[in-house]
C-alpha cells in the first residue's frame, strides 16, 4: 500500500547561510512571468515561457499571446533583437505599441534609426501579477 500526502510549503522568508534573506514577495512579485526568443521574419517561437503565439500585426509590429494571462493590463514588457549576422540594419531596441490586454502585448521593434523592422532574433519579457 502506497500513501502519497500532497502538501504545502509555506514561508514568508527565504534565508542564505552566508547572504542573508529576503522575503518571498520579493521572489514571487519580482520575477519574468513571461519570456520569449523568436524568429520574427517567419513568426515562428525558438523557445519561451508563458507565450502561447506571436502573430503578425504588420511590418516591425508582433502580438505576444500569453498561455496564462496577467491579472490586468497593467504589467511591464520589452523586448531586444537583431538581424541576420553581419547585416548593416542589426541594432534593433523596441517599445510598447498599442492597446494592452491581460492576455496580450504589442512590441514595435525599430531599426537604430527608428524605422520599424521584423527582426530576425527577437527577445521579450514580461512582468506583472499573472491572473
Amino acid at each position: 500500500l502506497s500513501i502519497m500526502a500532497l502538501g504545502k510549503i509555506k514561508a514568508d522568508t527565504l534565508e542564505h547561510s552566508t547572504a542573508g534573506s529576503i522575503a518571498t514577495n520579493y521572489v514571487v512579485e519580482g520575477t519574468i512571468k513571461a519570456w520569449g526568443d523568436a524568429d520574427h521574419s517567419g513568426n515562428t517561437i525558438t523557445d519561451s515561457f508563458n507565450i502561447s503565439t506571436i502573430t503578425d500585426d504588420g511590418t516591425g509590429l508582433k502580438d505576444y499571446n500569453f498561455t496564462t494571462s496577467f491579472g490586468s493590463a497593467n504589467f511591464i514588457g520589452n523586448g531586444a533583437g537583431g538581424g541576420n549576422e553581419g547585416a548593416t540594419t542589426n541594432s534593433r531596441g523596441s517599445s510598447t505599441n498599442g492597446a494592452w490586454t491581460s492576455g496580450q502585448a504589442i512590441i514595435r521593434f525599430n531599426q537604430g534609426a527608428g524605422t520599424a523592422a521584423d527582426d530576425v532574433n527577437a527577445y521579450s519579457m514580461f512582468m506583472g501579477d499573472l491572473a
